[in-house]
């Protein structure tokens, strides 16, 4: 049996002492892969494992290789786990729910219905947030299809991409061979289909507050679209499209790629600004931004002279850039330096402008590696990062070995306690509002504010010290929403009424 060790983690910091790790989990004989987490902080994790995994004190075991859903709380200890037949390649949580997204063989079997697969369907799950199985959808076709990315829009449909070598059906629509984008409503029933491009594939799906949507593709033949003929280069080449929320290509751009250059992540802000990297192989990773029109406003390079790696790119709420990875001896991120040996971890945060705002290194022991491979860090103040530590490594004086989940605490809610909190009350003036209001609770110490619809969509989100703070939601529709101010991992809400 595969045990698995929960120890105190601390990354070696090389700016700033306020960030710390407050706690990892390490996994034997397992690969934790995906990230992310829900309102409360509780954190989600999938991946595979061989024979069992032991997560607290839940035990999984498989005769063969097979794939694991898994909860914790703040604290790491695990409420969940779950078995899965599904090879997933994203999961993410939403509206109170839980959904992954990916492909199987073979049958399984869920509340009581039999999938069953022959050559590789894509599949897509939904589950509560105690792990109980919602609903199941899938595909058919003749070939092989894969979700290999999805987003959810502002008008709550799920937007999934990826590619099928033959035409897929979904609740009996067709859609034709090669990269697209299916999009569903939140209990998987199909909205609408947009078939890319044979020759290529969805590597991953990005939505702004419009509803508008943002896909990196690879493609490995000479592909035409809207007019734009691509010509890829031996080893394959990558393009990123932008499409209005009716399935209306609004601009593209060539990124162009070969055997030693991969674009790998893609970000996006509220307004529907990218970030996107490119991993260089033995080159800087190149980070850039574009426009909401597709114009890039800078590219900058960041990392090392030997090899740099950048494995995950996302944002916070104030959208403040985060990317985590690899590097050797000695790298720069936004004019920050980091140090290590061979195969260093790095975690940075950015920036709009792509200036360093602190970064985060640790390295292995001898003969060994250590890299950050996925995260999520939503509110800016604490989030999860995976990574793996082959050998073992001496964080901070704290040992991991293998594959490792890790809780990072920025240091920012330190002046308030839970009984103050809890004594604090909300006050919104006015309520009912037109649009704009008044949000007031005492004290100085770093806020988080979030507002969620009726749907439980996410409208806004602020970070924020002062008493008081405006807020204006006069852009969205009248009917009721919840305030929520969390601080020191305690939560409180009051609803509002948009009249």
């Amino acid at each position: 049996m595969r045990a698995l060790l929960v120890i105190s983690l601390c990354l070696l910091s090389t700016f700033c002492d306020a960030q710390q790790w407050e706690w990892g989990s390490s996994y034997q004989g397992s690969s934790p892969k995906l990230v992310t987490e829900d309102l409360n902080g509780n954190v989600y994790i999938a991946g595979s494992f061989t024979g069992s995994i032991t997560l607290g004190n839940i035990t999984l075991s498989s005769a063969s290789e097979s794939r694991f859903i898994a909860k914790a709380d703040p604290a790491g200890v695990y409420a969940w786990a779950i078995a899965t037949p599904v090879n997933i390649s994203d999961i993410k949580v939403f509206s109170s729910n839980l959904f992954i997204g990916g492909n199987f063989y073979g049958s399984f079997v869920t509340n009581g219905t039999t999938y069953t697969s022959v050559n590789g369907d894509a599949v897509v799950q939904c589950y509560d947030l105690s792990g109980n199985n919602l609903w199941t959808k899938k595909t058919s076709s003749p070939g092989t299809e894969n979700f290999n990315s999805f987003a959810v829009d502002s008008s709550g449909n799920i937007c999934l991409t990826g590619e099928t070598s033959g035409p897929m059906n979904y609740d009996g629509n067709t859609i034709p061979a090669g990269a697209f984008i299916l999009k569903t409503d939140l209990s998987g029933n199909y909205v609408s289909g947009i078939p890319v491009s044979a020759h290529c594939s969805g590597r991953d799906i990005e939505t702004d507050n419009a509803g508008n949507i943002y896909l990196l593709c690879d493609y490995t033949d000479t592909i035409t679209i809207a007019g734009n003929t691509f010509y890829a280069s031996y080893y394959g080449s990558h393009f990123m499209v932008k499409y209005n929320p009716s399935g209306t290509i609004q601009w593209i751009n060539d990124l162009g790629g070969n055997y030693y250059t991969s674009h790998r992540n893609l970000t996006v802000t509220r307004a529907g600004e990218v970030y996107i990297s490119k991993d260089q192989r033995y080159d800087d990773i190149l980070l850039k931004k574009y426009s909401s029109s597709g114009n890039l406003l800078w590219m900058k390079s960041y990392g090392g002279s030997v090899y740099d790696g950048c494995s995950d790119l996302g944002l916070d709420a104030d959208e403040n850039l985060y990317m985590t990875g690899g590097f050797w001896y000695s790298a720069s991120y936004g004019g920050l330096a980091a140090s290590g040996t061979e195969n260093c971890l790095y975690f940075a945060k950015l920036d709009s402008a792509g200036n360093g705002m602190w970064v985060k290194a640790a390295q292995p022991q001898t003969g060994g590696f250590v890299f950050g491979s996925k995260f999520t860090f939503k509110n800016g103040i604490q989030g999860y990062l995976i990574g793996a530590a082959s050998g073992g490594s001496s964080l901070d004086g704290h040992n991991v070995s293998g594959e490792f989940l890790a809780k990072l605490n920025t240091g920012m809610l330190t002046t308030i306690s839970a009984k103050e909190f809890f004594e604090s009350d909300i006050n919104i003036y006015p309520n009912p509002s037109p649009g704009i209001f008044l949000v007031s609770i005492g004290g100085n110490s770093e806020k988080h504010l979030r507002i969620h619809n009726v749907k439980g969509q996410l409208v806004y989100e602020k970070q924020f010290r002062e008493e008081n703070i405006q807020v204006d939601l006069g852009k969205y529709p009248k009917g009721i929403y919840t305030i929520e101010i969390i601080a020191d991992q305690v939560k409180r809400s009051k609803k509002l009424i948009l009249k």
